[in-house]
């Protein structure tokens, strides 16, 4: 059921490589979480899910951050604040799941609150270090 809603598009490519492979790991990991959902075991598939996205956005970020300055992106810092801003995002989602205070609309909420965030951020943000990548060359 997942593959209706939530799938890789080519849209989504930044042209490097690495950080498309990366954008595919989390879009398999929310399949996951929305297939879990749907077969009724969403707050289990929900510590699996958390567990990867802390490890994740530590990866990714560092990964993108990297790419940035070497192409000498001249909007890296407000780039780099989105990425701080969805660390402490996923930080709560944790903390949350922690402390016991998980329902099964958590995993909804994280589901739908990590796939909003990454389509708008890969369609808008992430595009314009590849526009700049692609330019200056």
């Amino acid at each position: 059921m997942s593959s209706v809603f939530i799938q890789w598009r080519d849209e989504f490519s930044v042209n490097n490589e690495t950080i498309d492979e990366q954008h595919k790991a989390l879009i398999s990991a929310l399949a996951g979480l929305m297939d879990a959902m749907w077969a009724g075991k969403g707050k289990e598939e929900l510590h699996k899910v958390i567990g990867f996205l802390v490890d994740y956005v530590e990866e990714h970020f560092n990964t993108e951050e990297l790419y940035m300055a070497e192409i000498g992106y001249p909007a890296i810092d407000p780039h780099k604040e989105i990425h701080r801003r969805f660390i402490k995002h996923v930080s709560d989602f944790r903390e949350k799941l922690y402390s016991g205070d998980v329902s099964s609309d958590t995993a909804i909420n994280v589901f739908f609150d990590t796939w909003d965030w990454l389509k708008k951020h890969i369609l808008k943000e992430d595009k314009m270090y590849s526009e700049y990548a692609k330019n200056r060359k």
